[in-house]
């Protein structure tokens, strides 16, 4: 070998070292850590209320310590927590990442179900058949496994579907409360049940929970509202132990606090056996989905000393997990954030206790008078297959059949809603695919949240204070409205100190963690990515 080619030897030796050691550099400067805190309810409003009476340790640590941004905008319309956590972990809207709610209308089936539904799946722990094939984007937890594929991503939570869009595609493992009160996962991640999900299954500690009583945290006349269920000695009083309900037993667990406090200590036992945030070059990831919400409740406001209590229970248990990272992982390795999902607008009870304006719509009454007035105009067959979440089903096999113009069903079937009293606007799947580039903002979200897969021929919007029911009369909670604007907190690592009060999107959540993790950006991203540490 002549002197030439061991020289060009050399120099490409050393020029695979640098690249390595940039490659490596580059992911040691990542956090080790990557905690996210999805908060079911979660409201700026609620917090800025009780901000002093929590714990310097708890929320009020993360949300004034680092970076917060109390005006972050779902830019999708609200049809439930599957649509937002999905929404969350692509940084896209449904109209790319195919989730568009928490059930769709199978036209094929012509029935209800969960989108997450998957037959060829089977629930570990639970009867449930669930997977992400659905969704139909990265996550940015997809893109972090992909980059480095010896990274560990966890999902803890209460809500089944609101786990798997946690984990995305490519968890190690999801688990979600079930309604049988154990640990339950799915067989769609090659981990199955996490060994401390299965020793807290095998143990007394649901037991624990399910034979307590949720009371008040603090002194009853400490509390800004009066509860709802008021008793004389404490305040208020719940036994969370299983009742029947029919031919079921059931607990009122999962709609406590008690459940938030289930997905802590599930939650700091598998950073400690997982040995999270330990890896060199590699960052793992914990998501963890908690709720404020309570049961039936009907209004949004923190109206109740049983929704402040479950804030006051909640951030106690933050509590205990973030001096649980600082003991295990260390909050200078750890990047933590905190945001929550859309809620529901004020429902017609509170209207009404008011003298606002409202109504009830009825789908089955008014799909009913639509189909009569289709076989009118078209022949009398079945026109119209279903509705679901504002969206309104045509049959177009028939359609297809008669040789007729689906386009004209749709404009008919909208013209005749318009017709209705609290309908506000209907619009065709013709005019919506046809809204690109629309600035304005209500029919931009109108855009976003709908799906060729999974969306009707129609989809039509209610006036301000009316609410969908259902054939028992009763109000549909995943209504296409809702409050939208929830508070993205960022701290640990190297976050830096700040409040920005101008308008932000959940979409930019997961493009400004892949940039934080040097990984590519999930494949429907449409967000930007914050700045939330110093230079």
């Amino acid at each position: 070998m002549t002197l030439k080619k061991y020289l060009l030897l050399i120099l490409f030796s050393i020029n695979c070292i640098s690249i390595n050691c940039i490659s490596q550099n580059k992911h040691a400067q990542a956090p080790s850590l990557v905690v996210g805190i999805v908060i079911d309810g979660l409201q700026q409003r609620h917090f800025d209320l009780i901000r002093e009476r929590l714990s310097p340790d708890g929320l009020q640590k993360i949300a004034d310590e680092g970076s917060a941004f109390p005006n972050a905008q779902y830019n999708i319309l609200s049809a439930g927590n599957t649509a937002d956590i999905a929404t969350l972990m692509t940084g896209s809207a449904p109209y790319y990442h195919g989730i568009t709610g928490n059930r769709f209308f199978n036209r094929k089936k012509k029935t209800l179900e969960s989108i997450l539904w998957d037959e060829n799946q089977t629930g570990i722990g639970s009867s449930l058949k669930l997977s992400a094939k659905n969704l139909l984007a990265s996550t940015f937890t997809d893109e972090l496994k992909m980059a480095m594929p010896s990274a560990r991503i966890f999902a803890v939570g209460i809500n089944p579907e609101d786990v798997v869009m946690l984990g995305g595609h490519t968890a190690n493992a999801v688990v979600w409360l079930d309604d049988a009160i154990r640990w339950s996962t799915t067989g769609y991640y090659n981990g199955g049940l996490p060994k401390a999900a299965d020793e807290m299954n095998m143990g007394r500690h649901f037991s624990n929970y399910i034979f307590s009583v949720w009371k008040p945290l603090k002194s009853i006349d400490t509390y800004l509202n009066k509860p709802t269920n008021e008793t004389m000695i404490s305040g208020f009083r719940y036994d969370l132990r299983f009742r029947n309900d029919g031919d079921k037993k059931i607990s009122d667990l999962k709609n406590s606090p008690a459940a938030n406090s289930l997905v802590t200590e599930l939650a700091m036992r598998m950073i400690e056996d997982e040995n999270l945030g330990k890896q060199s070059g590699a960052t793992d990831v914990l998501m963890l989905q908690y709720s404020v919400r309570q049961a039936n409740e009907y209004s949004t406001a923190l109206n109740s000393a049983e929704k402040e209590d479950m804030y006051y229970r909640l951030d106690n248990d933050i509590a205990e997990l973030l001096a649980k990272i600082e003991k295990t992982v260390g909050t200078a390795n750890t990047l933590i954030f905190v945001t929550g999902n859309q809620t529901g607008i004020h429902s017609p009870k509170e209207l009404n206790n008011n003298n606002i304006p409202t109504g009830s719509f009825s789908p089955k009454r008014s799909m009913s008078l639509l189909n009569i007035y289709l076989m009118a105009l078209y022949g009398n067959e079945p026109w119209v297959d279903g509705y679901f979440g504002n969206n309104i089903y045509l049959n177009r096999e028939k359609i297809q059949q008669k040789k007729l113009k689906q386009s004209d069903l749709q404009q008919s079937a909208a013209d005749f809603m318009l017709e209705f009293e609290g309908v506000q606007n209907a619009i065709t799947e013709l005019q919506i695919m046809a809204m690109c580039g629309v600035v304005d903002t209500e029919m931009s979200r109108v855009r976003n949240s709908y799906n060729k897969f999974a969306g009707g021929d129609v989809v039509i919007s209610l006036l301000p204070g009316w609410q969908e029911i259902d054939e028992n009369d009763k109000a549909v909670s995943a209504t296409k409205s809702g409050i939208n604007t929830v508070p993205l907190w960022f701290a640990g690592w190297k976050v830096k100190k700040q409040k920005n009060t101008g308008t932000v999107f959940v979409t930019d959540l997961a493009p400004t963690l892949t940039q934080l993790l040097n990984i590519p950006l999930p494949n429907a991203c449409i967000g930007n990515a914050l700045q939330i540490i110093s230079n």
